[in-house]
């Protein structure tokens, strides 16, 4: 009887195959210059975690392609996937990278063992805030000439010292 140990989306890891996995944690500082050393850092926050997950199907207790296609294809939807190592909810991670490793072919040419290391980031999702602009009056947009063209402007060209000046006047 094989217990479940990793699950990605879909895609189950048995206590056989989970090998190990490495966790990625980064902390963001921002460095400020100053006019006399010592420059200042400012904690920023964190990154988005990285782990990596080594993994091994065997033809003993699963079919290792089809595992292997199934982890493929969850990557390649391009969305978050819950990550469970035993029982317990890490997140939802993205996969960014597998780099499998065929250990064992049969004399028919089926796989029999298939490693397989998995690059996941961790998915957050944030609010984007847009911040309206508001203007007095309508926008200026250049011609495919390259004259402005707006009714509550006027393109002008002024000569001075032999050299042409193009400048916007507003009509009042």
């Amino acid at each position: 009887l094989l217990m479940e140990y990793a699950q990605l989306g879909n895609v189950f890891f048995e206590v056989l195959s989970y090998r190990e996995h490495s966790e990625e944690n980064e902390y963001v500082y921002a460095k400020q210059e100053t006019a006399f050393p010592p420059s200042l850092l400012q904690y920023m926050g964190t990154e988005l975690q990285k782990l990596t997950l080594s993994v091994q199907w065997h033809r003993e207790w699963c079919n290792p392609r089809e595992e292997y296609n199934k982890l493929k294809a969850l990557a390649e939807e391009g969305k978050p996937a819950k990550l469970i190592i035993a029982s317990q909810i890490i997140g939802e991670y993205v996969i960014e990278k597998i780099s499998a490793r065929y250990e064992q072919i049969d004399a028919w040419g089926k796989a029999v063992a298939i490693a397989c290391d998995i690059e996941l980031t961790e998915f957050q999702t944030k609010e984007i805030k847009i911040k309206r602009i508001k203007t007095k009056g309508p926008a200026v947009r250049k011609k495919a000439d390259g004259k402005i063209n707006v009714s509550a402007y006027n393109y002008k060209t002024r000569k001075l010292e032999d050299k042409e000046f193009s400048y916007v006047e507003k009509v009042s």
